[in-house]
């Protein structure tokens, strides 16, 4: 057998492929799941069966860069304990396209910073040299990885100014690239709302920027953008089952603290089996609390940690749902490829360099609507599944 992925970035969204012997096929009825463990923090994500001995599953983002032990599984449920399949070990590692997103992230309090391109670089990264085709894609995931403080804002210390001064700013650097992920992104960030009418220095505003680049999709969201219409990227809300990342093709992601994580494997699959399920059925409760307004700069909740009896209760009520849940998820749920109609973007041309690039997202990858905002220019997809978002207990 043999995986296609050795190293990746830590904000990663990667195309995990994993190829069996052609002497023992997969089964079309079984569960699949990929076990990231690292010293830190253990990711159970969903995998899905494209051929007969071919598993196909998104690497989620990673704490720290490291070796991490990757482990295959077969999950049959109920009382039967998961098999193992594979194991192998993937690096992640921070790139330039993760320093540069922290670099946009600091541009915001120095008014020049993105003025001129050729000077966008340091030790660490250099815009020239970045693929620009690949670039929305890969920044607007290192982007949503970033921790980004809930007082940051695109205007930097002039969110609260009733005449900020004008700038070539986070929108204008988008819009001159054509990096409509990028732009969503920051559109969903305070102070955004004014960045679409704050011209830079030489009289220009974003869409006109946009459109003098030949980007009219991007130059249309920037000129008529309903935020109302869309839900937000790389937000935190409060869950009791972990961090959870949605990954750009629809499929979850599990993430436990090791040092504090007291479920088993298994235990994790269950409680990962329903929040797919929530997603795939669009469950209002679940989802609700991604509608939004204009964004602000607010404090952080307070997420306070249950203890382990609440933890327990917390979990038996999620393995009851399980039970509620289970006689409507079929073995098409997990990976039926009979007719072979399984597609993902990661795959396209876009994510095809040597690690078989994925969205977020840290976003929710849920699909936003397109007929809002009408983009029809082929430059990219602009309202394709943001990324992940994160859930803590």
């Amino acid at each position: 057998m043999a995986f296609s992925l050795k190293q990746t970035p830590v904000y990663s969204g990667a195309t995990l492929l994993v190829e069996f012997s052609l002497d023992v096929p997969l089964s079309s009825m079984g569960a699949y799941y990929v076990v990231y463990e690292g010293s830190q923090q253990r990711h159970v994500t969903t995998a899905r069966l494209i051929s007969p001995t071919r598993l196909h599953s998104i690497v989620p983002s990673h704490n720290i860069p490291e070796d991490v032990l990757v482990t295959v599984v077969d999950f049959q449920g109920k009382d039967k304990p998961s098999t193992t399949l594979a194991t192998s070990s993937i690096v992640f590692e921070r790139d330039g396209v993760l320093h540069l997103a922290q670099f946009l992230i600091d541009s915001v309090f120095h008014l020049h910073a993105l003025e001129n391109h050729e000077l966008i670089k340091s030790d660490d990264f250099n815009l020239a040299d970045e693929e620009l085709s690949s670039l929305d894609w890969r920044l607007r995931r290192a982007l949503t990885y970033l921790t980004i403080p809930d007082w940051w804002s695109t205007l930097g210390d002039e969110l609260n100014s009733d005449h900020p001064s004008p700038r070539e700013s986070l929108l204008h650097f988008a819009a001159r690239l054509g990096l409509t992920k990028v732009a969503h992104f920051f559109l969903r960030k305070a102070g955004s709302e004014t960045l679409l009418t704050l011209p830079n220095h030489q009289g220009q505003l974003p869409k006109d920027v946009a459109l003098d680049n030949g980007f009219c999709g991007l130059a249309e969201l920037l000129s008529e953008y309903n935020l109302k219409s869309l839900l937000p990227l790389g937000g935190w809300i409060v869950k009791e089952e972990g961090r959870v990342q949605t990954q750009d093709t629809g499929d979850v992601t599990l993430t436990s603290d090791i040092k504090t994580h007291h479920r088993s494997i298994d235990e994790d699959i269950k409680v990962l089996q329903v929040i797919q399920l929530q997603v795939d059925i669009g469950d209002t409760d679940f989802t609700s609390c991604w509608q939004t307004e204009w964004p602000t700069a607010v404090t952080a909740p307070d997420m306070t940690t249950a203890d382990e009896s609440t933890t327990d209760q917390m979990f038996q009520e999620i393995c009851e749902k399980a039970e509620e849940l289970s006689g409507i998820i079929s073995a098409d749920d997990y990976g039926d490829t009979s007719e072979d109609t399984y597609t993902d973007p990661n795959l396209d041309s876009q994510h095809a360099p040597a690690e078989a690039w994925a969205g977020e997202e840290c976003e929710v990858a849920m699909e936003t609507e397109e007929a809002t905002h009408g983009h029809h220019d082929g430059e990219s997809d602009d309202n394709e599944l943001m990324g992940e978002f994160a859930v803590e207990i």
